[in-house]
């Protein structure tokens, strides 16, 4: 027997007791009232109660005897494609697509007002992912105040699932470019360590120049300035022509730096002459009027005061003298050796040749 939410208080007072609520059943406004029968909300709560303890079998049998895809714990709660994407639960995510459920849900509860996809990428859940991408989910959506797009959000949360991710939200005409200025591809798949991820977006057209601007902050940081710990990243970059002098900035309590200066701060040797040998210029100065030698040496001075008061020495210390020195060479070359005056053959002792040219090869 229907029965309807406006007619029937007892049945409102026990749906408002029901930790489990179909999707069309609005308890804060009651502006649409719906038909439901008492049927479709035991077998709605048989499916939430199934999902949430990973009853996979369970759930599989409610949506096939006719429980709403649609379920939500509560009028503000996930719907279970959210739990099913959450959890990498292939089997539920196919049955729950299949009963038509909303693969463009917004969770209203999480952070961001994610979509499925966007819970998927968070959760590295690869599977998910295609299943998702299969079903046409929207590869442009956009997640919170921030506007990333389910690509970011996998090349930042988790580094060594996003390879699969990166490359089956690529194939399915996932943007490589930059479109927000809170949020940037490469400068994120940098900062991961992640050479795959940088290669497959700069084979999809991604600027190697692009930045990365925090908010709130006057923070920008270039890919290069990303990439400082990974050398194998940096050739790759600087094989894409990437821009070694850029000025970026860490924090705001950092002055502004070219690449060259960060990499010297840190006492990266194998960086600074990556840098070098792409024309980085050595006697560049930031924004505190420093080289990237003085930055070097400033910093040596701070880990040697800090190393005889511990007692330790560190290896920084090591880096950054070979990273002073490297500077210094190329700040300073070695002046070539003058050229002596030109010494006759008789004056340097050896005889002079004076037999005919037309009798040497006989």
């Amino acid at each position: 027997m229907a029965l309807t939410v406006t007619a029937r208080p007892s049945l409102y007072d026990e749906l408002a007791r029901s930790p489990f609520l179909p999707s069309n059943v609005n308890l804060r406004t009651m502006q649409h009232p719906e038909t439901i029968d008492q049927e479709t909300i035991r077998k709605s709560q048989t499916l939430g109660q199934a999902v949430l303890a990973g009853d996979t079998t369970k759930a599989i049998v409610a949506l096939k005897h006719g429980a709403c895809p649609n379920t939500r714990t509560n009028p503000y709660a996930d719907y279970m494609l959210h739990y099913a994407a959450e959890k990498g639960n292939d089997l539920l995510t196919t049955e729950l697509i299949a009963a038509r459920a909303d693969i463009e849900a917004r969770s209203y509860v999480r952070n961001g007002h994610p979509t499925p996809l966007h819970t998927a990428c968070i959760h590295g859940k690869a599977s998910v992912v295609l299943l998702l991408l299969r079903h046409k989910a929207n590869v442009s959506a956009r997640y919170g105040s921030s506007g990333k797009r389910p690509l970011e959000l996998a090349l930042e949360s988790h580094p060594d699932q996003s390879p699969a991710l990166c490359r089956a939200l690529l194939s399915r005409g996932a943007s490589a470019y930059k479109q927000n200025y809170l949020s940037s591809l490469v400068p994120s798949a940098c900062k991961s360590g992640a050479r795959e991820n940088v290669q497959l977006l700069l084979n999809a057209k991604a600027d190697p120049n692009e930045y990365l601007t925090s908010k709130g902050k006057l923070v920008q940081i270039d890919s290069l300035a990303k990439a400082i710990f990974f050398p194998d990243i940096m050739r790759l970059l600087l094989e894409r022509k990437a821009n070694v002098s850029t000025i970026t900035q860490i924090t705001k309590y950092f002055p502004f730096d070219q690449a060259l200066h960060h990499a010297a701060y840190y006492g990266l040797p194998q960086s600074v002459q990556l840098l070098l040998n792409a024309n980085a210029d050595p006697a560049a100065t930031n924004s505190h009027n420093q080289t990237p030698a003085d930055v070097a040496k400033a910093r040596f001075n701070t880990e040697w005061t800090a190393s005889r008061k511990s007692g330790e020495n560190p290896q920084i210390l090591d880096q950054l003298r070979d990273t002073v020195r490297i500077l210094e060479t190329r700040t300073n070359p070695l002046p070539h050796a003058p050229a002596g005056p030109k010494v006759s053959p008789k004056e340097n002792g050896a005889e002079e040749n004076t037999a005919d040219p037309k009798e040497k090869n006989v």
